[in-house]
């Protein structure tokens, strides 16, 4: 084996050039052969081996460097102490790539597209692209790096996290479960990420999901933290939530009864009712339905619509959408957009011959207008409770049951047209109240300062589950009511907290008139000082969500990344890109 001192003897002039590969291999006698042998690993190569060969395995361990002959550097080290700029700059730029194609979604392959090369290699010609193996493997290694980061964070918090969860299948049928965390930040700032995002085989049962749970939180630690979860309402996974809590319970966890820690997603309820009351209309709105897949299915049709738009003096309108099965809304906003479009719509049949088989009577269009205002309501709930950053379960209730006396009013009306569907939404509302409408919306909605708090009605609700009694006499550890809510929250390595009557009436008499302009986060940092008790319980329960809307979202971004021409991703690379992206962006705002 040649010393660097050897290589690099004898006059300047003719100094024998060496790939730069040799400082991550040498050459060694092993048995009666000599064998090339990699720095980083046990790996052998034949001494015959061409450099091309070692270039291929280093770049396996992650190094990068020119791929032109130049002379062998003295003192070049490896690793991250490697004193070679160049390649200092190659590691930084790797990172940079897999970042951008996480966050882009874009194909792996993207880094030996031909004119992707070029463009690097205009850009910086020492540049070394990367394989899209070497960028998989890296993101992998990314993911491994950013989770211990996340869990520092989450360590360093002091407050209570919780859950969101949903189940998904892909478009190549692959199922998987997605759960996501949220938590208030130390400087009241809502923080969202995503714990667990994996593949989930068959069969969903209950077990599974409790199992698949109790592992997440062991990995992340958070086994004694957690303050709810929020998902829908399919019966595999209630299953599953209501043995997680049990399991929970056996390990001593504090935590409250599972009516306190599992929470509906409403939006999920309002998506039940209104599909119930959709297979009623279904008959009095089909034929717009039919009308605007016909004109969107053919390019002729749509010119047609673009010149009736000109003609008519708007040419902003736009056609209405098409129905999507897993969003109900899309039939409000279809019904909505029609009913305010329906000259148009109306010229396109007229200038269509094959089109008069769709030909909508005003009547029709009667019945479209006052079933969209029915649904408006229900939309604007269902998108008020789905925001992830900002408080939502205080409004959970009023917004429910502001829905109900809608229905109810219609139905009293004996409304020949609508107090079907309403009866039906009815229906399923009321079956749903009880879940929905917990003591946990109440006592969130006390704890929000945009509303007014009534000592008499909300002065209860507050003692009743933050009043910890004072410390009796005869006993040397404080005690605590079963019935306190608070007191179940205390964990072995939190101190005690306490929270006597005079800091409840104090706040009470503080937030007597509410204020909707005020940010209740906002509020609550400022006077955390002032109520420090009630400020942490605070702090614990508006991060729970009303929706699941978090994960369904998990989901959106996913299926973007497995598009069809990407159906043979991989689920360890699903995985690792959705959790880098959430990640960075948790970390990016930290």
């Amino acid at each position: 084996m040649l010393t660097d001192s050897e290589a690099t003897s004898g006059p300047p002039s003719k100094r024998k050039k060496r790939s730069a590969i040799w400082s991550y291999f040498s050459r060694s006698s092993v048995g009666n052969e000599t064998k090339i042998v990699c720095l980083s690993c046990p790996r052998q190569f034949s001494a015959a081996s061409a450099t091309s060969t070692l270039i291929r395995h280093a770049k396996t361990h992650g190094f990068f460097f020119a791929e032109r002959q130049s002379t062998l550097t003295p003192g070049l080290t490896l690793g991250k102490e490697r004193s070679n700029p160049s390649e200092a700059f190659h590691d930084r730029g790797l990172k940079d790539l897999c970042r951008w194609i996480v966050d882009s979604g874009i194909p792996f392959s993207t880094v030996e597209n031909d004119q992707f090369k070029r463009f690097m290699a205009t850009v910086n010609g020492s540049i070394s692209v990367p394989s899209r193996f070497t960028v998989q493997r890296y993101i992998c290694k990314e993911r491994d790096d950013l989770q211990l980061r996340v869990q520092d964070l989450l360590r360093a918090s002091t407050t209570r996290i919780a859950l969101t969860t949903d189940a998904w299948s892909s478009r190549v049928f692959r199922g998987y479960i997605v759960i996501s965390a949220h938590w208030i930040h130390d400087e009241w700032n809502p923080r969202l990420c995503i714990l667990t995002f994996e593949r989930f085989p068959s069969p969903h049962t209950g077990r599974a999901f409790s199992d698949l749970l109790l592992r997440a939180i062991a990995d992340w630690k958070l086994t004694d933290r957690l303050q709810g979860v929020t998902t829908d309402n399919g019966s595999d996974i209630c299953a599953g939530i209501r043995l997680f809590h049990e399991e929970l319970m056996l390990n001593d966890c504090h935590l409250q009864q599972l009516s306190s820690f599992h929470f509906r997603c409403i939006a999920h309820v309002i998506n039940l009712a209104v599909k119930d009351c959709l297979e009623i209309v279904a008959e009095k709105v089909g034929n717009i339905r039919c009308l605007i897949s016909a004109i969107r299915s053919s390019v002729k049709r749509r010119d047609e619509f673009g010149l009736a738009k000109v003609e008519l003096g708007m040419a902003n309108a736009s056609l209405p959408g098409i129905d999507v099965p897993t969003r109900w809304s899309s039939i409000y906003e279809i019904l909505e957009k029609a009913y305010k479009f329906r000259k148009f719509l109306n010229a396109v049949v007229n200038r269509t011959k094959d089109l008069r088989w769709y030909d909508v009577s005003e009547a029709e269009w009667e019945s479209c207008r006052r079933i969209s205002e029915f649904l408006e309501l229900a939309a604007c709930v269902t998108e008020s409770q789905s925001g992830c950053l900002y408080i939502t379960l205080s409004f959970t209730e009023l917004a429910y049951k502001k829905l109900m006396a809608k229905s109810r009013a219609l139905v009293e009306n004996n409304d020949s047209l609508l107090g079907a569907i309403s009866s039906t939404m009815l229906k399923k509302l009321e079956a749903y109240e009880s879940l929905v409408c917990s003591d946990m919306c109440k006592l969130c909605r006390a704890l929000d300062l945009r509303f007014c708090h009534d000592p008499i009605s909300d002065g209860p609700i507050l003692r009743r589950y933050i009043l910890i009694p004072p410390q009796s006499p005869s006993s040397t550890n404080p005690s605590c009511n079963e019935s306190s809510l608070l007191s179940q929250l205390i964990t072995d390595n939190e101190p005690s907290l306490y929270c006597n009557s005079d800091e409840i009436e104090g706040y009470l008499r503080a937030t007597i008139s509410g204020d909707i302009s005020v940010d209740p986060l906002l509020w609550w940092k400022m006077n955390t000082k002032r109520f420090p008790n009630i400020a942490r319980f605070a702090r614990n329960l508006l991060s729970v969500q009303s929706s699941s809307v978090a994960s369904e979202s998990a989901f959106s971004t996913s299926g973007a990344l497995v598009t069809p021409s990407r159906a043979g991703l991989g689920d360890e690379s699903i995985e690792a890109c959705m959790l880098v992206k959430s990640w960075m962006n948790l970390l990016e705002k930290n």
